[in-house]
């Protein structure tokens, strides 16, 4: 339910926008992703430790929350205008906005 993603320097739209618009014409909308507890019970065979990496805290963050997974935020992503020149130190302060919070932060992630 994505509603952007950054690919490189451009923004694309995802299919969460477009369930947005159908929605607000009154269609129905089913949806199976972050943060969906759906998306996670159908990945997870086991009680393994589970580390959620995102960069959408609307989403990625937020699903890890409410699975009570560990999360790794990517916070050169979706959010990076709010992130970009802030101090480490007040990370906590943008993620409270969103009424999340993560174990982690990472600028970006390299293979």
């Amino acid at each position: 339910p994505d509603l952007i993603v950054h690919r490189g320097d451009k923004k694309e739209y995802c299919a969460g926008s477009v369930a947005k618009i159908f929605e607000e014409i009154n269609g129905k909308v089913i949806y199976y992703g972050k943060p969906h507890p759906e998306i996670y019970r159908g990945c997870i065979q086991d009680e393994k430790k589970v580390l959620v990496i995102g960069d959408n805290l609307n989403t990625d963050i937020r699903g890890a929350n409410q699975m009570k997974f560990d999360s790794l935020f990517i916070t050169g992503g979706i959010h990076k205008k709010e992130f970009l020149n802030l101090p480490v130190e007040n990370y906590d302060k943008v993620l409270s906005k969103y009424k999340t919070n993560t174990n982690y932060y990472l600028e970006k992630l390299n293979w």
